[in-house]
């Protein structure tokens, strides 16, 4: 396998893997500017997120079947014109709810990208460079992070939230042209009846279920705290949020080449980096006490390398291990992952509104011990090879 065909397939997965979560990460860094501007609750913003995780928690099972079907390039060129659409579309918006119903959409592109990049990976890179290029792709969610943390709450100041959102649908239509270039493997044709999926399948979507609900919280509401709890303006809040998104773009990279070396070590993984961002969310908690406010970057920085780097590692196990059948594992894993992204930030809204930002973040503190334990059975567990 050439080193052009390798560079080639990673960026065109991560830009991919970026270009999904557009949507997301520009409501969080916009997140204070909305509220002000369309007189938004707490709740209200979390379920602008919920919304588009709920629609791509919907799809992804039937995404990944379709993936399996129609193939990895058609199936990006789907989720950049989702993408797209959805941000013009939310541009143009003058009221919560068409907010709403224009975010719903960009569940499509969401549900799409892990089923085809995972395809794409697994088809044209081979062991062990599938982890890096793992870590690579995963980590465009968090450049995402990274670049809407400091770009957007600049331009809306200078230009207003819709130009905000307008200039990620350019990026997203950059995308969209270079996905022709790529090469991509022709579907794969079943024969027969498909097989059920693996047991160690189900369990590795509960775990991605509950890390992702502590993540999604701290994801959405990092900027907002910064300014409303802490003080900060809404240009230091996106780059708090950023400092998140460049800690999750070390952490996926740093934590799926290490785990690239055999089939047993991205599952050991799991537990371990669960707990490390257990004990990375506790100055989240601090931060709200007097004085100790910029332990926020402290927080920022931790959870983002380590509880974004864990869905990383997950995916490099499915696909090492799920076979013909990566595209339907990688939707259903990707539906515990969205589920908990969806209940993540509408939770964490209402207990802020009722017990304050430090009950918020000690629950997210718990629920990531609690993925620590949905983990424990993979340390012992080695994903059987698939077909």
């Amino acid at each position: 396998m050439g080193a052009g065909v390798r560079v080639g397939v990673t960026a065109i997965a991560t830009a991919a893997m970026a270009t999904s979560t557009l949507p997301l990460y520009g409501v969080s860094a916009l997140g204070p500017i909305l509220v002000e501007d369309l007189e938004l609750s707490r709740p209200q913003l979390g379920s602008l997120v919920a919304v588009t995780i709920s629609a791509a928690a919907l799809l992804s099972m039937a995404a990944g079947r379709l993936i399996d079907r129609i193939g990895a390039r058609s199936g990006l060129l789907g989720l950049a014109a989702a993408v797209v659409a959805t941000l013009f579309a939310a541009s143009l918006a003058d009221s919560y709810a068409w907010l709403l119903a224009a975010l719903a959409v960009a569940g499509v592109g969401q549900a799409l990208a892990n089923p085809a990049t995972n395809v794409l990976i697994r088809a044209r890179i081979p062991p062990p460079g599938d982890g890096l290029a793992v870590g690579y792709k995963q980590s465009g969610v968090q450049i995402s992070a990274l670049l809407s943390g400091l770009v957007l709450p600049w331009v809306a100041a200078e230009h207003g939230w819709q130009w905000g959102l307008r200039t990620s649908a350019a990026a997203a239509l950059v995308v969209a042209v270079a996905v022709p270039l790529v090469r991509a493997p022709a579907p794969h044709v079943h024969s027969g009846a498909r097989r059920p999926l693996p047991p160690w399948l189900f369990r590795l979507t509960l775990y991605c279920f509950v890390l992702a609900t502590a993540n999604a919280a701290v994801a959405a509401y990092l900027p907002l705290f910064a300014v409303q709890d802490l003080g900060y303006r809404p240009g230091i809040g996106g780059a708090v949020l950023a400092c998140f998104g460049a800690a999750g773009v070390f952490g996926r990279v740093w934590w799926t080449r290490r785990a690239a070396g055999g089939n047993d070590r991205p599952a050991t993984m799991l537990t371990g980096l669960a707990c490390a961002a257990a004990g990375c969310a506790l100055p989240l908690v601090v931060a709200t006490l007097p004085h100790l406010g910029a332990l926020v970057w402290v927080g920022a920085l931790g959870v983002g390398g380590s509880a974004t780097a864990a869905y990383a590692v997950a995916m490099l196990e499915v696909v090492r291990n799920a076979g013909d059948d990566t595209g339907r594992a990688s939707g259903l894993v990707s539906v515990g992952f969205f589920l908990g992204f969806a209940a993540g930030p509408i939770a964490f809204g209402f207990l802020t509104d009722h017990a304050g930002y430090r009950a918020g973040w000690i629950a997210v503190v718990g629920t990531l011990v609690l993925a620590a334990a949905a983990g424990l059975p993979f340390r012992r567990m080695a994903a059987p090879a698939a077909g």
